[in-house]
């Protein structure tokens, strides 16, 4: 089993509308070249979070079928912040609070994911699962156990796109005991 998590490729900043509508920027095609290459001939089955940036990244990944899971969605969170990174720091710092009116947890938004990857991979006929997520909730998820400078430098590492893979050793850690171990990013730098 081989769970490959894929992180959106970079958006077209829209302050007007939320960030759960923003489309890909011009580059975005060239950006996901090279993952659409490293993961073509392998037999995957495809799962993406809902909003349009997840969606059409997987596209460009893709020519096959997916499924979307919303609870693979980034996390919510109100309006457009001037103070984005402060506003993540807190988020990462009081996990069980929302650093701002109108945003999820941490906490919430770590186990909402790991129950859809759950569902995901329990459910799945396939050996090897593409998710195609956002930073924010893949960091929460994958970052529970670490200290918030510690989350916030995985989240910083994260390009867009990025490929990261959980192997089978980690996977079976990670479905008996809750421990998550992801690779750095393979792609994507």
């Amino acid at each position: 089993m081989m769970v490959i998590f894929v992180r959106h490729a970079a958006v077209m900043v829209d302050r007007q509308t939320s960030a759960s509508s923003w489309t890909l920027d011009h580059q975005a095609a060239a950006a996901c070249a090279p993952l659409r290459a490293w993961l073509q001939g392998r037999d995957l089955s495809w799962f993406s979070s809902p909003e349009h940036k997840a969606t059409a990244t997987l596209r460009l990944l893709t020519d096959l079928p997916y499924q979307v899971v919303p609870e693979l969605a980034e996390v919510s969170r109100a309006g457009w912040l001037d103070d984005y990174r402060d506003t993540v720091r807190r988020f990462f710092t009081v996990r069980s609070s929302p650093p701002l009116p109108g945003w999820e947890t941490a906490d919430a938004a770590a186990a909402r994911f790991d129950r859809a990857l759950r569902d995901v991979v329990g459910s799945s006929s396939g050996d090897r699962i593409v998710i195609c997520t956002h930073g924010l909730v893949l960091t929460a998820w994958a970052c529970r156990d670490k200290s918030t400078d510690e989350a916030l430098a995985w989240w910083a590492a994260l390009t867009m796109p990025a490929l990261l893979v959980m192997a089978d050793s980690e996977i079976e850690r990670w479905w008996t005991s809750g421990q998550v171990c992801v690779s750095v990013p393979l792609i994507g730098r």
